[in-house]
């Protein structure tokens, strides 16, 4: 038990020095990069499976999916959007600061990506959340159109952030 809570203090120590080292610039890029991971893992999920599913469901039942998940994604997503927005900022003016004229055109065209989803969603696919968890008996006209709104916008999103990571992994292979 004492041995590997020495080993665990040794490996943590390591790993600190280890960070203190490394570019503050390298830092945020790891860590703009794990978070823009998540997002684009997200997307990847709806592209292969939940568009799909979403659009072969009833439209009274995806709205009682929509339900239940929302109030789940409200408070985790937003926390991941804006983190990424924040390290992304960072890494542009660290890219400036750094002087490398790619690192700035990448670092640039993924935050544009990144902005350009969260854009999107505040104008199309959270309004759209809103209508649905307001609604009570809806017909099956309004459910439907909500359903092919909200497939819709979160495709169009994907395709966003999809390309901000590629640029992301692009700029990190380079």
């Amino acid at each position: 038990m004492v041995a590997d809570t020495c080993q665990g203090f040794i490996i943590l120590c390591s790993l600190t020095s280890k960070l203190q080292k490394m570019p503050v610039i390298t830092l945020v890029l790891f860590l703009y990069v794990l978070l823009y991971f998540v997002l684009a893992g997200q997307a990847v999920f709806y592209k292969l499976c939940f568009t799909h599913v979403f659009k072969k469901i009833p439209a009274q039942q995806f709205i009682n999916i929509r339900k239940l998940a929302d109030p789940i994604l409200e408070t985790r997503l937003p926390v991941i959007y804006y983190s990424s927005l924040a390290f992304g900022i960072t890494f542009i003016i660290l890219a400036v600061y750094q002087g490398s004229a790619i690192t700035i055109i990448f670092a640039a065209l993924a935050f544009i990506f990144l902005l350009a989803d969260v854009m999107l969603a505040k104008k199309y696919n959270i309004p759209i959340n809103a209508e649905i968890r307001n609604l009570v008996n809806p017909s099956d006209m309004i459910a439907a159109r909500l359903q092919h709104d909200w497939i819709r916008w979160i495709d169009i999103r994907g395709n966003f952030i999809l390309a901000g990571f590629f640029v992301l992994t692009i700029y990190t292979v380079l």
